[in-house]
């Protein structure tokens, strides 16, 4: 039965030398969901079909039955039997594709060589029952799905405190990057199976500069670092122009105070900012947006109020084009509305918000740029 301690209905295989780690550094690989192959059973589209009542069938699964040991064989332990199978010889692409990686290696892998690298990490699937099949929607199509299953994959990750998270997902991906405090470090370049890469800093041991470099040639990271340049390829091809940045043009001081968006004052502090990329870049190194692979997203804990409230502050800056809201809603995969949100909202993360936006520099009326805190006047 499910307790108020335990979240998670499948108990993660933890290997013997997990807490050793690789390399100093413990592993958790995050599958996507257990397949179930008797499509006809009577369970599949009711107890075993959520998270909220497998755990009535967890000694009762018909296919388990017939077993000698119903420790071993019950529907709770199905991470450990599910790698056993793999390390026993049955055939799994994922299982091997990923092992392959992880060692490095191009020939031929020995039963001892998988034994011992599956003895060093942890493995869990994310969802927390079963599926008909191998298929899964995208985030942005059933964000519910993945989100009800949140809370107990941060329970496995707050008990196993793992420093790297293998995720085998694009949804669960996006489903981290936008409910956890996992770091997003980059997708691993591996042709046959979709492996996303997370750090976790609170683990307790430093990932320094060095050791994310070395992530990054081990593991043939393409890398979700986000510098100007990326930007503004995303602002070319969602607004179909060679030169999408230029088409945001600063505002003056008087059209910034008429719109109700301020300016950073300070006498020798000009702001930083003089683009609306740049501007991009400061909210990703506060977190309120964050690079997911080819795309840009918002970060965690940024609800649709904050997300109406960041186009709101955009257009109070900047001089926008008329089809910003088309292409910004292609950009982030979120349907930005045309109607204005009040400005009586307001939390801490539309202050941390507004406080990268007031770093915006202002135009004079003849088009050049004016740097705040200079004796020029308007």
């Amino acid at each position: 039965m499910e307790t108020d301690m335990q979240k998670y209905f499948f108990k993660p295989r933890v290997g013997q030398n997990y807490w050793k780690g690789v390399g100093g550094l413990r592993v958790l690989i995050a599958g996507s969901h257990f397949r179930c192959p008797y499509s006809n059973c009577v369970h599949l589209k009711k107890e075993c079909a959520s998270s909220s009542t497998i755990f009535e069938m967890d000694q009762k699964c018909p296919c388990y039955l017939d077993k000698e040991d119903q420790e071993y064989y019950r529907l709770s332990n199905s991470d450990t039997i599910e790698v056993n199978s793999y390390l026993e010889g049955f055939s799994y692409q994922a299982f091997s594709a990923f092992t392959y990686l992880m060692l490095n290696k191009r020939d031929h892998l020995t039963d001892q060589e998988k034994s011992e690298f599956w003895e060093q990490v942890a493995f869990t699937n994310y969802i927390q029952h079963y599926w008909p099949d191998g298929s899964s929607p995208k985030y942005s199509e059933n964000k519910a799905l993945y989100d009800t299953d949140h809370e107990a994959f941060a329970q496995v990750v707050d008990e196993l405190k793992p420093h790297l998270i293998f995720v085998w997902n694009e949804a669960i991906r996006d489903c981290l990057i936008a409910n956890s405090n996992l770091t997003y470090f980059g997708k691993v370049d591996i042709p046959v199976l979709s492996v996303y890469l997370f750090l976790n800093y609170e683990a307790g041991t430093e990932i320094n500069g060095k050791k994310e470099s070395f992530l990054q040639r081990q593991y043939h990271i393409i890398p979700g670092k986000v510098t100007k340049g990326w930007i503004e390829s995303l602002f070319n091809e969602y607004f179909n122009s060679p030169n999408a940045i230029e088409l945001f043009g600063l505002k003056t001081i008087e059209e910034r105070s008429a719109s109700g968006m301020g300016v950073r004052q300070g006498v020798g502090r000009p702001p930083k900012i003089k683009d609306v990329a740049s501007l991009f870049k400061q909210l990703v190194t506060r977190k309120i947006l964050v690079r997911a692979g080819d795309r840009i997203v918002f970060g965690n804990g940024i609800m649709n109020n904050h997300k109406e409230t960041f186009m709101r502050y955009l257009k109070q800056t900047f001089n926008v084009p008329k089809y910003t809201n088309g292409c910004m809603s292609r950009m982030f995969g979120y349907k930005f509305i045309h109607s204005e949100l009040s400005a009586a909202f307001e939390d801490d993360i539309t202050r941390k918000m507004k406080a990268v936006f007031m770093m915006v520099d202002t135009r004079d009326k003849d088009y050049k740029i004016k740097r705040m805190g200079s004796s020029s006047k308007l």
